[in-house]
């Protein structure tokens, strides 16, 4: 959440407004006014208008008067839609009879009905000097420089975003009522489209009443010649806006729905604050220029753009600190659990490794090098999958063994996965049976057997087949006990 203050300074008065900003909240939290002519200065006067809730942290919005500030309306060609910042300088400077280079401005382009109609922009123009003043008697007042340069009445239009008679796609006008001077601002889509500041206000009522009629309607038909939808109703507010029969005067005169400014959406700290919001209407629209997504003009603008420096580090020290905190805390408690699972796990896995190596290696331990040195000593080691004997070596054999006094003929000889299957030719069956026994004395023969002995054809030699397998064992290595291995080192 974040606090945000709109302050209104006019010749005779000095209104601010605090709301504090949420996700779809918000909540007015304080109303405040003074009159700068009690004052020495102006600074004096912001200061005091704000001295009852000006904590740390506030973003400050004020804004310029419309007499000392220059608003125009702009109609640019469609194919002009991306080169609308190089344009607006060259017409404005076209339609303000003063130097454009002692001018700052600020421009938005409006809602467009079709891809291919004209582009219509709002655009806004202040002097250099007088904006920097502005910037300085706040800044010396509230130690703090204010974040948006508002201009004229265009922050009424702010309004539009939380007034639900605002939202529908009619146009609409709000008229705010001073002493001096009169700021209308015509609003479509939540969008200020149009402005003007007249030069008559409502301290020479009812004399006055006249001039101020006639300076509206001309305002008015102003608006209507430029575009194809009248405005429908005109909505009150400011502190004229109270005078006695003004809504029926101006409803009778201007051939319009006139009313008072609707109820806002706003959530009140002081519930008798809800007859007051039309007064301090440009107070709240200066305020709600600073929340996000904004679409008020700002002159805050080149040289003079908002940079937040240290004064804004150090406002925020209290939250940064609390936010450090946090951090902190957060990491140590992350840390913390971290080392706790990784803890819970090693003990599991140890556990795990006692029972493996109990299975296995024939000793109950979780020591990691104990381990090692048991799995050295081929307790319980694979058998190596290279063949124990391969066919050249099985050939040596059989020529080795084979008595040499007799002839023998091999007619095949088959060695797969350690089983050897045998063919051959002798004279006699007692010389297949020698030759079994003779292969016998080699300790990698196992379970040699003579399958079948028959009569070769057309011959008298006999024909035989032989199997057996190839097994050599190794002598078991024995585990070195735990004295032995001290004795060793």
């Amino acid at each position: 959440m974040s606090r945000i203050v709109g302050i209104d300074i006019r010749h005779n008065l000095v209104q601010a407004a605090v709301l504090r900003s949420s996700y779809r909240r918000l909540h007015l939290e304080g109303l405040s006014e003074v009159d700068p002519r009690n004052f020495s200065n102006l600074g004096e006067a912001v200061a005091a208008v704000v001295s009852g809730f000006a904590l740390h942290g506030e973003a400050f919005a004020v804004g310029i008067g419309g007499d000392s500030s220059f608003i125009h309306r702009l109609e640019l060609p469609p194919a002009a839609l991306k080169q609308v910042e190089e344009v607006v300088p060259y017409e404005l400077e076209a339609q303000i009879p003063v130097d454009f280079e002692s001018l700052v401005y600020d421009c938005r382009v409006l809602p467009r009905r079709g891809a291919d109609s004209s582009i219509d922009i709002i655009a806004a123009a202040a002097p250099i000097d007088a904006v920097k003043s502005r910037i300085a008697e706040v800044s010396s007042a509230l130690r703090h420089e204010p974040e948006r340069i508002g201009v004229g009445p265009l922050p009424l239009g702010n309004l539009a975003g939380i007034c639900a008679d605002l939202k529908e796609g009619d146009y609409y006008a709000l008229v705010d009522f001073g002493e001096e001077t009169t700021e209308l601002v015509v609003v479509h889509q939540g969008v200020a489209v149009f402005a003007r500041t007249l030069s008559v206000g409502v301290a020479a009522l009812p004399e006055s009443a006249p001039d101020m009629v006639r300076s509206l309607r001309q305002t008015l038909v102003s608006w209507a010649a430029s575009n194809d939808a009248p405005v429908k109703a005109v909505f009150l507010c400011g502190g004229g806006a109270r005078a006695v029969g003004i809504v029926d005067y101006l409803a009778a005169h201007l051939q319009i729905d006139v009313e008072l400014l609707p109820a806002l959406s706003l959530e009140l700290a002081d519930p008798q604050w809800a007859a007051e919001l039309g007064r301090f209407a440009k107070a709240i629209g200066l305020a709600l220029s600073l929340r996000a997504g904004s679409k008020d003009l700002n002159l805050r603008q080149g040289e003079l753009t908002y940079q937040r420096g240290y004064g804004f580090l150090r406002d925020k020290v209290p939250l940064l600190v609390g936010l450090g905190a946090v951090m902190i805390m957060s990491f140590v408690f992350s840390a913390w659990a971290e080392s706790r699972s990784l803890s819970k796990e090693n003990d599991a896995l140890s556990e795990a490794m006692a029972l493996l190596s109990r299975d296995i290696l024939r000793e109950e331990t979780d020591d990691v090098e104990r381990v090692l040195d048991l799995l050295d000593t081929g307790t319980k080691l694979e058998k190596d999958p290279q063949p124990e004997i391969d066919g050249f070596e099985l050939a040596i054999a059989l020529a080795d063994k084979i008595p040499k006094d007799f002839e023998h003929d091999v007619a095949e000889l088959e060695l797969q996965r350690g089983h050897v299957n045998l063919r051959g030719l002798v004279n006699s069956t007692d010389q297949a049976q020698k030759i079994a026994d003779a292969l016998g004395e080699v300790k990698c023969f196992k379970n040699i057997k003579v399958s079948k002995i028959t009569q070769e054809i057309k011959g008298d030699r006999q024909k035989y087949s032989m199997e057996f397998d190839v097994k050599c064992e190794e002598p078991k290595k024995p585990v070195a006990s735990e004295d032995e291995e001290e004795e060793e080192e």
